[in-house]
């Protein structure tokens, strides 16, 4: 081979290098421009994932804040049914004894009516004394003996 031959084939080599090179250097651009793509659609992706995550946190705290009031709610609901139930018990125990003091004076309530019979006994007795003359306005009764049942 001549120099001019050598020259050409060189040449020939050196453009087909060349155009490897220039192939393969193109190849690795499109793959890097792809990764970038894919990089800024991940950082993209995590920029959306990392806002719904604050999203999520701000909803639990704000569900907390609520859950806590709830409590708090529910904490004073308690304490009131407990304050009726005391005020329950207060008033059957207040029903409870004013049940005793009715029973107590239907009771007397008996024995007065029945003291009431007995004087009005008396009563007709003593004017029965009177209108027959053997009592006198001015004169004092004589005491009456009961009779014993």
């Amino acid at each position: 081979m001549q120099a001019p031959e050598i020259l050409q084939a060189l040449s020939v080599v050196g453009g087909v290098a060349t155009a490897v090179v220039g192939l393969v250097l193109a190849r690795v651009k499109s793959q890097g421009a792809q990764a970038l793509r894919r990089i800024d659609v991940s950082v993209e992706w995590q920029g959306q994932m990392v806002g719904r995550i604050a999203a999520v946190e701000a909803e639990l705290q704000r569900e907390r804040v609520r859950g806590d009031m709830l409590e708090q709610e529910g904490f004073k609901w308690q304490r009131a049914a407990s304050e009726l139930e005391w005020e329950l018990k207060s008033a059957r125990s207040e029903r409870h004894e004013l049940s005793k003091r009715v029973e107590d004076m239907a009771v007397e309530n008996v024995a007065l009516k029945k003291q009431n019979a007995a004087l009005s006994l008396e009563l007709r007795e003593l004017n029965r004394q009177v209108r027959s003359g053997l009592l006198s306005p001015t004169r004092p009764p004589a005491p009456l003996v009961k009779k014993e049942k």
